[in-house]
């Protein structure tokens, strides 16, 4: 039992250097430098902090046309399909505050409980 805990521990550093690892890339080297796996974790941090910070739009002009349906997939991947579908029908040319983006926002990043 301890050896399996000791192989989960490792694995989670392991991971989470991984994550580290191809966001600090991604934000150095351009999301372009990044493999597959790199680019998927990269642009769903991407998606959630730009969200988060300045709105779905700012993600969509930042990575549009060429990154957004790789996002849409990687969040697909990771089971968030509701984001993917909402991704893949966004206006990508949509200006900054556009409604038909809120659904994408809250999706990606739901309104705070006060």
């Amino acid at each position: 039992m301890l050896k399996i805990l000791c192989i989960s521990a490792e694995m989670v550093v392991d991971t989470d250097r991984f994550i580290n690892a191809a966001i600090d890339s991604g934000s150095r080297n351009g999301v372009d430098t990044l493999d597959a796996e790199q680019r998927m974790v990269f642009l769903i941090s991407e998606a959630e902090v730009l969200c988060d910070i300045e709105g779905i739009d700012s993600f969509l002009q930042r990575y549009s046309p060429d990154w957004v349906p790789e996002a849409a997939d990687a969040f697909e991947a990771i089971g968030a399909l509701d984001i993917a579908a909402e991704l893949r029908a966004a206006p990508l040319d949509a200006p900054v505050g556009d409604p038909r983006l809120a659904r994408l926002h809250e999706l990606i990043v739901p309104p705070r409980r006060l």
